[in-house]
Order: C-alpha cells, then structure tokens, then sequence
C-alpha cells in the first residue's frame, strides 16, 4: 500500500486538522513532497507538531519518513510518465510530437473555450479599480507574464507572490467588490484563493483545466502531459486573446501613455 492510498483510508477517521493535512497531500503531492512540515502546517492552517502526529498516524517514525514516501511516490509518477514517453514515441521524432501535440491542445482550447465567458471576463477586468493576478507552482510565471503587460494597460494591477496559502491569502485582504482576481492554474491549487475572492464579492476569473464552479468566469484550457512538464501553449494563447481584447478597447488611452513613454525609452515601437 503506498501513502496516498493509505492516507485515502484513513480519511473518515481524522480530526478536522489532520483531515486538511489529508486532503492537502493527496490534492498536492507533486508539491507537499518537498516542503518542510511547518510550511505544510501554514498551508492548511495547523501547528507543525499536527504534521508530525498525522505522519505518526500513518505508521511513520516521524515526518522525514513520511516525505521520503512522499517523494517516492512522485518519483515513480515522473519514472511512468518518462517510460510512456520512450515507449510511444521515436526519440528521433519527439520534436515533432511534442509540437504536434501542442497543435492539438490549442484545436481542443479553441473549440471548448466559452467566448461568452471570454467576454464577460474582458468587461469585468475593463470595470475593475484593482486586478489582482495569480499563479501557483509552475503557472507562477504565466501570471507574472500576464501582469507585465496589464500593467501597461491598467492603472493598480498587483500580482501575488508564489508562496504559501495564508501567505497569498494575506496579500487578498483588502480586495472588495470593486476588483478582479485572476488567476492561472490547476483547479485544485487555485480553489482557496478563489473563493475568499468571491466573499469578498470580489469578480473572479479562471485560466484553469477543469470545468468546475470555481470562478464567475472560467475559461477552460486544455493541458497535457507529453513529459514531466505541462504544456502551456493554451494557456499562453488565451492570456494573450485577453491582452489582445483588453488592449482594442483601450487603444486610445494605451497609445497616448506608449507614446509618452517611449521619449524617454522605456517601451520601444514595434514594427507592428
């Protein structure tokens, strides 16, 4: 039996701190395998001595035994993937097949993506005092691109910092109902934030793989797994019909500051 199986059994029996600890692991087991156990107690919102007794619980000598079972399972994960990768395609061809593939996810994006969602997200973010952006893990920096270029085209645009839960929770306090957030990544990592957004009615909007109720707007992209990496090409192409949408409707404004801007060379004319 490995650790995310054992834990799947034990769920009933848990205390509601030790059950977040559960769910957290099981939900984010790629990234848990590698954090301390007082990174994962600010995380779910518990003592780092509650981390160490769930790890007793499950039959561990203490928490270093239990992440190294952690990081075995994510160790076999990437050694299956890789296997399928060599399997299935010619190391001569891989090139190829991982373009290929990428073609095949902006098809899939293209065809499933709601243009009425798409809308209603560029209205939202065009009525907005302040936009908050986020992303976790790898999608950190797909958010960080999104906001260098909202921050040319609109007046407060703050990105939140990659790190732990309370932490990216506590950069949300003061959102209200006059903003956006928006937020890059899997369902799973960004539900948290998504919904103190929304108490705090808050307008939210989702760049994410799954169709869940998880924002006001979700804007749904493909995202497989051809290597230990995701794919981001989807992503990367729905940000940029956003920029681009967001951009047509401030086209005057944006030229006059561009312009300003590039007497004193801080943006340069495009051939474009």
């Amino acid at each position: 039996m490995d650790i995310l199986t054992n834990i799947h059994n034990k769920l009933g029996t848990l205390s509601k701190g030790k059950r977040r600890i559960a769910q957290y692991l099981l939900e984010s087991c790629d990234q848990a395998a590698f954090q301390t156990a007082g990174v994962i107690g600010k995380t779910v919102q518990v003592s780092e001595s509650t981390v160490v007794r769930f790890a007793v619980d499950l039959g561990y000598a203490g928490y270093p035994e239990m992440q190294k079972a952690l990081q075995e399972v994510v160790r076999n994960r990437l050694t299956n993937v890789c296997q399928t990768v060599e399997e299935h395609i010619p190391k001569e061809d891989l090139i190829t097949s991982v373009l290929q593939g990428d073609v095949a996810q902006l098809r899939t994006t293209m065809k499933e993506l709601d243009r009425r969602s798409v809308g209603d997200a560029v209205e939202a973010l065009l009525q907005a005092r302040r936009i908050y952006i986020f992303g976790v893990g790898a999608d950190a920096p797909l958010a960080a691109f999104l906001h260098y270029y909202f921050d040319c085209i609109f007046e407060d645009v703050r990105y939140i910092v990659n790190g732990a839960e309370r932490e990216m929770l506590r950069q949300l306090v003061h959102i209200s109902p006059r903003d956006v957030l928006l937020s890059v990544g899997r369902a799973d990592d960004i539900r948290k934030a998504m919904e103190f957004a929304r108490q705090a009615g808050a307008h939210t909007i989702a760049l994410t793989d799954k169709k869940e109720d998880c924002a006001d707007d979700l804007l749904l992209v493909k995202r497989n797994r051809i290597s230990f990496a995701d794919s981001a090409v989807a992503t990367m192409s729905v940000m940029n019909a956003l920029i681009a949408a967001v951009y047509e409707r401030r086209k005057r404004e944006i030229t006059e500051i561009l312009e300003r801007c590039k007497e004193f060379g801080i943006y340069e004319k495009s051939n474009g």
